[in-house]
């Protein structure tokens, strides 16, 4: 898994059911058959109250096993997946990011963490990892290297707003070989950093009620810029998502108008009148 660029956590995440089915069975899973793991997550789930979520990942690390590991691809398809409707989490207004905003005064360091986050949508992970030279600042293209869902390389622009905001704090900063160093100025800042300075501004703006968290500041991002008119294939691209069906979630949290509009219909008239 660590080969194919899976990130650790995801490792972590497949590799535990497994474990858990050889205990549970005492057994290797070569001896068991389709419905011996079916009993097996049935008991689990009963036992551990766990929700459908939590056993879809338990049940994905099971088929990867089957799949990839033992090439039993048609055993895999035999455990079913439980049905369950993706929730994104929160989205943040605008004026709930203006407040976390000015919550940044002081501190030029969180205001361009925030405003990276919020202005291209990566994942906390790829922040971290982002160096210095992954900015192209003359043609304004951020390269995001071994994206942190598949290990895929993208290239996403930037525009003058967050242009800006990164001048300012080179110039304050002068942050060194990452574009975020961790306080010993020599290693990038871990995700726990990114989410410890986060709580502190989410409590200096006064949102502690909200569940804000970095990858709220990715949601948003998604969102808004479906709801500025933003094109759902190319956010795919922006996002670094495999499947367009991941995307799509994002369409359910949007509110464009479409009264200015006009129908396809008109719009044909319209051309053969020559109009």
């Amino acid at each position: 898994m660590e080969v194919l660029g899976f990130s650790p956590v995801t490792v972590i995440n497949y590799a535990r059911p497994v474990r858990d089915l050889m205990i549970h069975t005492g057994a290797v899973p070569e001896e068991l058959s389709a419905d011996d793991v079916i009993e097996h997550l049935h008991e689990y789930q009963q036992q551990f109250g766990i929700g459908s979520s939590a056993l879809n990942i338990r049940i994905c690390g099971i088929k990867f096993l089957y799949r990839e590991v033992l090439d039993r691809p048609d055993f895999a398809l035999d455990i079913p997946n439980p049905r369950q409707v993706k929730q994104i989490g929160t989205i943040l207004t605008e004026d709930e990011l203006l407040a976390l905003f000015d919550a940044c005064s002081g501190s030029p360091k969180r205001l361009a963490l925030l405003h990276t986050l919020y202005a291209t949508g990566i994942r906390v992970r790829e922040l971290s990892q982002l160096r210095q030279t992954d900015f192209d600042r003359s043609r304004r293209l951020i390269t995001i290297r071994h994206g942190s869902k598949g290990g895929r390389h993208r290239v996403i622009p930037y525009d003058e707003a967050l242009h800006d905001t990164l001048n300012t704090y080179f110039r304050t900063v002068k942050p060194k070989e990452w574009l975020f160093n961790a306080h010993n100025k020599t290693e990038p800042v871990s995700t726990r950093g990114v989410q410890f300075m986060l709580r502190g501004v989410v409590k200096k703006a006064g949102l502690e009620a909200r569940n804000i968290h970095p990858h709220t500041f990715r949601h948003t991002f998604a969102v808004h810029y479906l709801n500025n008119g933003g094109n759902l294939l190319r956010l795919q691209q922006l996002l670094g998502h495999a499947h367009l069906s991941t995307t799509s979630l994002y369409l359910r949290y949007v509110h464009v108008s479409l009264n200015d509009i006009p129908s396809p219909l008109y719009t044909l008239l319209q051309k053969q009148r020559g109009q």
